[in-house]
């Protein structure tokens, strides 16, 4: 499997990327056990801090306003450990942000955080390298799904069950990415298969091809 495949996933206060916030954050660098997890005190662009989180989302996650404020980090800090363990677990060569929806929602997060808080990161850890961003590159597993089924349904939930994947904490980040990196593994196996590779872990071991041959 290649090196730098890191599954992340964000619980916020509402759908719109460019306005709600981040609750919580989970990232997972695939083939190991240790991951990142924490909840965030979620902050509106004039800096004042809601102090709820909306009743619908408490709904869907479970996550409380008690939770946030008895657990809950600032961004500026969640930033800088989620920084912190993608290089701390990198190896050479790109690294691969993946997400489900990505492109319309957990990257745009993620983008967010990283512009707004690498300074503070750098200055916060010397040996942080500025270039580590430079390396970033992501991929969508909405759209390796439809590529794979493309008149089906491809959201997370409905993957799961087309695969047979138990999602243990669904709405929660640690759950969504646990089960997105078997929905990846199996994506990949297929794909490759499909497209006549020499072998299932094709696109498992050379993900830049991904990239590259199926234009995500």
């Amino acid at each position: 499997m290649e090196r730098n495949l890191f599954v992340i996933d964000f619980e916020t206060t509402g759908l719109n990327p460019y306005h709600d916030e981040p609750i919580e954050i989970g990232i997972k660098k695939m083939g190991m056990d240790e991951y990142y997890n924490t909840l965030i005190v979620p902050k509106k662009e004039n800096g004042i801090y809601y102090k709820y989180v909306p009743k619908k989302v408490t709904e869907i996650t479970g996550i409380k306003d008690i939770d946030i404020i008895n657990k809950g980090i600032s961004q500026e800090e969640a930033t800088f450990n989620m920084y912190k363990y993608i290089e701390d677990n990198s190896g050479e060569g790109p690294i691969y942000i993946i997400a489900h929806n990505g492109l319309s929602f957990d990257f745009i997060f993620f983008r967010k955080m990283i512009d707004n808080y690498s300074h503070t990161v750098r200055t916060r850890n010397k040996t942080i390298k500025e270039s580590l961003v430079k390396r970033f590159k992501y991929i969508d597993t909405v759209l390796l799904a439809r590529y794979l089924i493309p008149n089906d349904r491809v959201n997370q939930p409905s993957l799961c069950r087309r695969f047979n994947i138990k999602n243990n904490d669904e709405h929660r980040s640690m759950g969504d990415v646990d089960s997105l990196i078997s929905i990846y593994v199996i994506i990949c196996k297929q794909l490759s298969r499909i497209r006549g590779k020499k072998s299932d872990n094709y696109y498992l071991e050379n993900t830049k091809d991904i990239l590259d041959e199926l234009f995500i």
